[in-house]
């Protein structure tokens, strides 16, 4: 059957439809125009009932925290009020079953790889149609399918997003979070707000290139006051409410300080979880996540930032993430850290000063064979010239000695923070053992740790990440209720708190219940 076409009148309309049903359908001439009138209404009537869903969409969106750029808000808000709302309304009907498809989600070479893209919502349909996007709940359904298909050995997610509703997106962040395998976000130009707080927990954050945005790390409200124009039109609106704050944010009256103030605590909240959240997963100070002022970063600045660990291509990404799959630290170089110098740095300070010291001792045995032949004219002017020569060796060679006294002094220097790191990492190494015997306990494995130790050999970031995760795994077991005080050291104090997590603990496990600690 035909449908209206868009300013098609009705008479046209219920003859091209009667004649079609006629000669295609075999309709008589009554039956047919019946059915095409009744068509014609019920597509009129559709068409009045999504323009009324507009007011009821204003308020989904205006008065609730979000995640997100401004410019990217601002943009849904004049769609929202434009005249083209209703087509909006009519395209997202169409779309509301495209969060149940998998089209941002694939498995290549052990890679499960999803796409983050537009503006982030709990469920898309309605905002899809506004402003193009991605689901929070199509996300998760993702990641647990990644999580639980054997064939995937780690997670792709692809960022180009400004950000998006609040709702659901804390939710989505303690799932990417709490992924068993090891995981990769690739800022793809974008990850802002919304995104970066869910990209932030996977575990390693790379730029697509320098002029990748990330951070935004705030959140942002609109209240509309429609008082005047409900004025203008002869309406006054006269709000009812039970409870303090039940009509706080309301179109129809002037927004008053008391509810200006609560919506603004409101927002206050939302930041403190979502900074606390991104604090958690990147293992930073809440206090330096605030100072930045939820700025956006661009290319080195977010890895000068702590936001991102370093800027690579897509395909250099992918390798990362499979030197992560197969158990390798990527591209971690020995920082000033703990005290520990770069050692390629002082090897070749040592190979320079070799290099001065056997230069300069030639010149001078090569002064000393000529001065003794004077046999010639030509070998005297020879000499004569070579004498110019160390004359201008001779000056050059005190600025030489002092540089070489510096460059001695430097490996001094480097020895003593050398000494000190490898200290430190001894350290680390007896930490590993002691966390493991708790962690494993009947099942731990010596020989296997120390092939694991082995393998990173004095990478100190590499053995320092392998403690973290231990005693990660360690807490989670405390709050679980799976590790008794016993396996810790005989320090009173640490007892007592262990002691505490571990009741905790239990009584969590007796009751189902899951609660994060801070």
């Amino acid at each position: 059957m035909p449908n209206p076409q868009k300013n098609e009148k009705k008479s046209d309309f219920t003859s091209r439809c009667t004649k079609e049903l006629i000669e295609k359908e075999g309709y008589k001439p009554d039956q047919a125009r019946a059915i095409c009138e009744s068509k014609w209404d019920k597509s009129k009537k559709k068409g009045s009932a999504d323009m009324n869903k507009i007011p009821y969409i204003m308020d989904s969106v205006t008065n609730i925290p979000w995640a997100i750029l401004p410019a990217k808000l601002n943009e849904i808000m004049i769609v929202l009020q434009s005249k083209n709302s209703g087509i909006a309304i009519e395209m997202a009907e169409k779309n509301k079953q495209t969060e149940e498809q998998d089209e941002n989600y694939y498995v290549k070479d052990g890679i499960a790889y999803i796409s983050i893209e537009g503006t982030l919502s709990r469920r898309m349909g309605m905002m899809q149609a506004l402003s193009g996007g991605t689901s929070y709940a199509n996300i998760q359904n993702q990641i647990q399918k990644a999580e639980s298909d054997p064939a995937v050995k780690g997670i792709f997610y692809e960022y180009h997003s400004p950000g998006g509703n609040v709702d659901g997106m804390f939710n989505a962040a303690d799932v990417i979070f709490n992924a068993k395998k090891p995981s990769l976000s690739f800022a793809n130009g974008l990850m802002a707000s919304a995104a970066y707080i869910m990209g932030s927990g996977a575990n390693y954050v790379v730029a697509s290139d320098r002029s990748a945005q990330i951070g935004s790390l705030g959140v942002i409200g609109v209240h509309f006051d429609e008082s005047k124009k409900y004025e203008k039109e002869g309406i006054k609106p006269t709000v009812f409410s039970a409870g303090k704050y039940k009509a706080s944010g309301n179109p129809y009256e002037p927004l008053s300080k008391k509810d200006a103030d609560q919506l603004q605590s409101q927002l206050d909240y939302m930041y403190s979880l979502a900074v606390d959240t991104v604090s958690r997963n990147r293992n930073v100070s809440a206090d330096k996540i605030i100072n930045l002022g939820a700025d956006v970063f661009i290319g080195k600045q977010a890895v000068s930032a702590g936001f991102a660990d370093e800027i690579l291509t897509k395909s250099q990404a992918i390798d990362c993430l499979k030197e992560m799959i197969a158990g390798n630290n990527y591209n971690k170089s020995i920082e000033a850290k703990g005290g520990v110098e770069n050692m390629a740095e002082k090897n070749e300070l040592e190979v320079r000063i070799e290099a001065l010291e056997a230069d300069l001792k030639s010149k001078t045995d090569e002064i000393s064979a000529l001065k003794t032949q004077d046999e010639t004219k030509a070998l005297g002017e020879k000499i004569t010239e070579l004498e110019a020569d160390v004359e201008t060796l001779t000056t050059s060679e005190s600025a030489l000695s002092d540089q070489i006294k510096d460059l001695k002094a430097e490996i001094e220097a480097s020895v003593k923070h050398v000494a000190i790191g490898k200290k430190a990492i001894e350290s680390i190494k007896a930490d590993l053992k002691t966390i493991s015997v708790q962690v494993k306990g009947e099942d731990f494995n010596e020989a296997l740790l120390a092939r694991q130790i082995s393998a990173m050999g004095d990478d100190f970031e590499s053995l320092e990440m392998l403690k973290s995760d231990l005693i990660k795994t360690r807490e989670k077991m405390f709050r679980a209720g799976d590790l008794n005080t016993d396996v810790v050291d005989d320090d009173k104090k640490e007892a007592k708190t262990v002691q505490s997590k571990y009741e905790l603990g239990k009584k969590l496990g007796a009751n189902k219940k899951v609660i994060r600690i801070h």
